[in-house]
């Protein structure tokens, strides 16, 4: 097995993991503030755009491909 092929499978598993937790991100943020899942996706919609909401997910999370970089240069 080649050293690149690892590196690239790895590489698209990091990316994986980072998407689907920012896929994740405004579903988790309601049962954060709720202390409950959402009902529904009209509820979680209708919440998103309350201003607990919106207030909820303001902030993206950072890449951690993004600081790999920084970290390498």
């Amino acid at each position: 097995m080649r050293e690149d092929s690892i590196s690239d499978e790895f590489f698209l598993r990091v990316i994986a993991v980072y998407c689907a937790a920012e896929r994740d991100l405004p579903r988790n943020a309601f049962e954060g503030m709720k202390g409950r899942p959402p009902r529904s996706d009209r509820e979680l919609t209708e919440w998103l755009a309350t201003d607990e909401g919106k207030q909820a997910t303001i902030f993206v999370p950072t890449s951690a491909l993004w600081w790999g970089e920084v970290g390498r240069s």
